[in-house]
């Protein structure tokens, strides 16, 4: 296991040293030696370094590999358009770089990360493009941005980060009141919560991590270990797992499984030593039994502060995951809780621990107090009983909704033949949830602890966008309950889940046709998002305007992606970052796509040209990035041109070559992974498009986009019938073209049988089909069918008798 601390160039030295006098000594000696070095952080990475000697590391490779390729102290050294200016430090993952950008474009500060691993190894390649993934995807303004990333002459990966210029945070809050830092550290805390929104558990949170500015900011570091909770999970132990013993997790200490938990107990462990200046525990050395010890089986040692701030450290510091704080925002409310001199959730809410908080909130009020709590005193017994009870639901319903409802449905969600199981699962958490429900009246955390429960719920019955029992009817009868039971709940915080809630119910109803119920939701949902941030806003004006465009109001989509699209330059405006230009990029083709609804096709063609120049810079700027939005942007600009089943310009030729610009753009994906069911059917869906443009005019090359359409289609959605019938009728109207009668009726009669789908196999296919619901298309195309096969057999009766031989003597 090799753990490592980064520490600065100066430090190193002192490392080597140490590593050196202790590298050929017995067990022991080491453990003796390693306790007489007086530096923390230094015996630390010494201790490190040793343990990795047992994996047949030398000790050039993990000492010196980064810096004897780069050579950091040539301060002039380039690496792609940057200029190495100093060496801020180094550890396992790697080098860290201060280096400046001036290549002659502009000039800029960045932080430049060199990964240490062997770029020839697939575990480290996967590791690095995993990081650039996590980074690309998160913008936040305590976040530090990712700017930019590539190769090294020598082939090592780095990675360009915004620079930051601060202090790590307990350096930093060194001095302050115990007010400062603890307002200091919620904004700590939503930038992880903003994290674990978009599936991102971080992993490796200490004060080394958390930088923060000369103003007051705090700034989040190296997402270099961070995880995709959707990702496939490596079920394989190996000899490496990155993590600072320090700051981690019992569960990750132990190579269990990892959930937001995780990052609550290491922030718990930030906490901890911000407010009381030293870690709840002291490591001897980082061997796996000695971080056993001390981790996972020592109690913390008390924080000493007082009543309530030690119970809030408490419960982030619990060795069972299930017993913590059931994320980061639960864990930033009783902060905000304690400020406010409010009671707090982590501790038992006994009446005289309410009877307190409230002296303390009201001290004017103090004699009025007094006689209230005498008179609430006499039913003291009533009330611990009925706190207790309180209490026991809600870790019961938190226990349900995450172990029960996302841990054990999300292993089987995606396992054939487990429908009924899920069903089970669903039908059982309602039960209970009902029940709990009835008990609730009183306890507003129990009320949301429940909303967002039955909300889950919700998802697993009904959701459009994830593995779901595809029963959005039954979905949005669940999110009634969790809507009954938090919209009473005012508190800020919450309305983000709220919101998320409300658009996900919207999409169901959408989906139901039940577009007034659905409209209303969307306004909901807008009104709610005016406290938000950027996201939710543009997200509940973009799920607003699809709804109201497929409800066949399409003046209303286009007046809300109009709202839409100014909301996103603004932001540009003020930080035109990767995110939000990329943003402004989607909401420009999808305003596209509402003019073309409405014949307006110079107001589509400048939208969707305007979105395709940003994908392109941002491409150029990150080589690799923005294929799917290039190819959405190529394709609508292709439909606008010349699409075969719209209105359109008419320009065939034009259309077709932006259909195959738009396919060259997706070959990366399908090259880097051939099982990219995905982005195999949409490059189907473009090769029958190209089809359906060219048959007129160039009837050859349109039989060859439909065979390939037919193919990749047949491999990759036998259960989309309809498009695996358009791309038979495509290829046939092309042989009707070339006057191949016989091979049109061929390939109709072919689309025909694919119509008639075995019983059983006539669903919806898992992505929303291509607009209309599936039986009603299939039932047209069948419809259609008839038609053209008796009008292709009477034309084809009648050429064949023109140039039949006259019959003698006629």
């Amino acid at each position: 296991m090799v753990i490592c601390e980064t520490v600065n160039q100066e430090a190193w030295a002192s490392v080597e040293a140490h590593f050196d006098a202790l590298r050929d000594l017995g067990p022991e000696q080491r453990a003796a030696g390693l306790r007489a070095i007086a530096d923390e952080d230094v015996r630390r990475e010494v201790a490190c370094l040793l343990s990795h000697l047992g994996d047949g590391e030398t000790v050039a490779a993990v000492v010196g590999s980064v810096a004897a390729s780069l050579e950091p102290g040539i301060p002039d050294q380039r690496i792609g358009p940057y200029r190495l200016v100093r060496h801020l430090g180094h550890g396992g993952q790697g080098a860290v770089f201060e280096a400046v950008r001036d290549d002659g474009r502009f000039e800029q500060r960045v932080a430049i990360k060199i990964v240490k691993w062997d770029i020839d190894s697939e575990p480290a390649r996967r590791r690095f493009r995993d990081e650039r993934q996590i980074l690309a995807g998160l913008e936040h303004p305590n976040i530090a941005r990712l700017l930019d990333g590539g190769e090294t002459r020598s082939g090592a990966p780095y990675l360009a980060m915004e620079f930051i210029d601060g202090l790590p945070l307990v350096q930093a809050t060194e001095g302050w009141t115990t007010r400062r830092k603890l307002e200091l550290f919620l904004k700590v805390a939503e930038a992880v919560a903003a994290a674990h929104r978009k599936l991102i558990v971080h992993r490796d949170l200490k004060p080394a991590n958390i930088l923060v500015t000369r103003d007051g900011s705090p700034k989040l570091l190296d997402f270099g270990i961070a995880k995709l909770l959707d990702a496939q999970a490596d079920r394989t132990l190996t000899a490496f797992q990155a993590l600072t013993p320090e700051y981690a997790s019992p569960e990750q200490v132990r190579g269990l499984p990892i959930s937001t938990a995780s990052d609550v107990y290491s922030l718990g462990v930030v906490l901890y030593q911000v407010l009381t200046g030293r870690r709840p525990y002291q490591l001897e050395t980082s061997t796996p039994l000695e971080m056993d010890r001390v981790i996972c089986q020592q109690p913390p040692a008390p924080a000493g502060l007082n009543g309530e701030l030690d119970a809030i450290l408490a419960m982030a510091l619990r060795k069972e995951p299930e017993r913590r704080y059931q994320g980061v925002e639960p864990l930033a409310e009783d902060i905000r809780r304690y400020l406010e001199r409010r009671p707090i959730l982590a501790r038992p809410d006994t009446i005289s621990y309410r009877a307190r908080k409230y002296v303390r909130r009201h001290w004017i009020g103090l004699l009025a107090a007094a006689i209230a709590l005498g008179g609430i005193l006499g039913g003291a017994g009533v009330a611990v009983y009925q706190a207790r009870r309180a209490q026991r639901e809600f870790n019961q319903v938190r226990q349900l909704a995450n172990r029960f409802l996302f841990d054990f449905d999300n292993e089987i969600s995606t396992i054939p033949g487990t429908v009924k199981a899920r069903e089970m699962i669903v039908s059982t958490a309602l039960d209970y949830l009902n029940r709990l429900a009835g008990e609730a009246s009183g306890d507003p955390g129990l009320k949301w602890e429940l909303a967002v429960a039955f909300g889950k719920v919700a998802s697993v019955q009904g959701s459009m966008s994830t593995p779901s029992l595809r029963r959005p009817r039954d979905g949005t009868v669940s999110y009634g309950r969790a809507f009954a039971l938090a919209r009473p709940l005012a508190d800020g915080h919450l309305l983000n889940v709220q919101h998320s809630m409300l658009v996900q119910a919207e999409t169901m109803d959408r989906y139901l046709k039940d577009f007034a119920v659905a409209k209303r939701l969307g306004q909901e949902a807008i009104d709610r998002s005016t406290s938000l941030s950027l996201n939710y806003r543009g997200g509940a004006l973009g799920e607003m305007a699809n709804t109201l465009g497929i409800s066949g109001d399409l003046a209303g989509s286009l007046d809300v992606f109009q709202r839409l699209v100014p909301l996103y330059r603004e932001a540009v405006q003020r930080e035109p970052s990767l995110g939000n230009r990329r943003l402004l990029g989607v909401a420009l083709t999808n305003m596209g796509v509402a003019c073309h609804r409405l014949t307006l096709f110079a107001e589509a063609n400048a939208g969707h040209t305007e979105a395709l120049t940003i994908f392109r810079s941002l491409a150029a700027e990150r080589p690799g990035s923005m294929k799917q939005e290039l190819f959405t942007a190529l394709t609508r600009l292709g439909d606008v041109a010349g699409a075969g089943d719209r209105p359109s310009l008419g320009d065939s030729a034009a259309a077709a070559d932006y259909y195959e610009q738009a396919i060259a753009a997706l070959e990366p994906l399908l090259a880097a992974d051939p099982k990219d069911h995905l982005s195999r059917n949409d490059t189907a869906l473009v090769h029958e498009k190209i089809a359906r443009a060219l048959y007129e005019v160039d009837p050859g090359r349109a039989i060859l986009h439909s065979i390939q359409a037919a193919e990749l289609l047949d491999a990759v959605a036998p259960d989309d019938f309809d498009s695996r019938a358009a791309a038979r009728i495509s290829e046939a109207e092309a042989h009707r073209v070339l006057g191949e009668f016989a091979a049109a009726e061929r390939l109709l009669i072919a689309a025909g049988n694919v119509l008639k789908a075995p019983a059983g196999e006539a669903q919806k296919p898992s992505w929303i089909g291509r607009g209309g619901t599936w039986k009603a298309r299939a039932g047209s195309r069948r419809r259609l069918l008839v038609g053209w096969l008796r009008r292709f057999r009477w034309k084809s009766r009648f050429f064949k008798m023109r140039a039949r031989p006259p019959t003698p003597g006629c």
